[in-house]
């Protein structure tokens, strides 16, 4: 390899063939014999990468044949090339190597040696998903920071999908005079409200705002826990964290009182 952009030996050292060693029988190792790049040019049939290259090394497969299959000493797949197709193998570890797969033409494939964990994004559709996260106030499973909501029903209110839940700090708002029942959906409902936000720990504050002219009173609802007071007076607010313990069950503590100034 020729100094630092220093083309012209770059292109002598190709030119010569002394990039370009022996390629490998079908079944046998590559023998890169010591140098940081190589090209290659190989028929159908099996070849394998060797272990304790160095970080950065590469080899460049043209694959010939109808198809070569490119492996690690492990027998576990890098790459397959078609006819025309090059690939560049950049060692990784000792024993791991990387490919690009550049085709005949067109546009160019990756493969790794390894696995790359990436979220299955084919289930989303704009017209379906998207919206729906959106609507229940999540975009990419997280938080937001604050939600409002507000009701004017009187005497009894069971909350809706994501009315208590949904943010860091969610507010709930009565309007409607008269003495009001408020119950929350259970804790399983409100832990699935969340989607992908939601897991075992989390918590959030919970702040139940009464601008009505009489008490509201939180009722009992399956898996969750009361825990400190379950009254809001008349132009009161009453702040609570909510923590799901698990799937099922959901723990309400009361932290803070506030007044209403009119």
């Amino acid at each position: 390899m020729g100094a630092y952009n220093d083309t012209t030996n770059d292109y002598v050292l190709f030119d010569t063939g002394t990039q370009s060693p022996v390629p490998p029988a079908s079944g046998e190792t590559f023998n890169l014999g010591g140098r940081d790049r190589c090209i290659f040019t190989v028929g159908a049939g099996t070849y394998k990468l060797p272990n304790g290259i160095p970080l950065g090394v590469s080899a460049m497969v043209y694959c010939s044949g109808v198809s070569a299959t490119i492996q690690n000493q492990a027998a576990g797949t890098v790459a397959t090339l078609t006819q025309g197709e090059v690939g560049v193998f950049i060692a990784r570890t000792a024993s791991d190597w990387g490919a690009i797969v550049f085709p005949e033409s067109g546009a160019i494939g990756i493969s790794v040696a390894s696995d790359i964990p990436i979220e299955d994004l084919s289930a989303y559709t704009a017209s379906t998903d998207v919206n729906a996260a959106l609507e229940d106030n999540y975009i990419y499973g997280q938080f937001l920071n604050a939600k409002f909501s507000t009701s004017s029903t009187t005497t009894s209110v069971t909350a809706g999908a994501g009315a208590l839940t949904g943010a860091r700090h969610v507010y709930w708002q009565n309007t409607a005079d008269g003495a009001l029942s408020l119950t929350p959906r259970t804790a399983t409902l409100m832990y699935g409200d969340l989607g992908d936000a939601a897991y075992v720990g989390m918590s959030y504050m919970l702040t139940i705002v009464n601008r009505g002219d009489n008490t509201i009173t939180l009722q009992a609802a399956s898996g969750v826990t009361y825990t400190g007071e379950q009254t809001i007076a008349t132009l009161a607010t009453r702040t609570y964290v909510v923590t799901f313990t698990s799937a099922t069950a959901a723990t309400v503590v009361a932290v803070n009182k506030g007044t209403i100034e009119t």
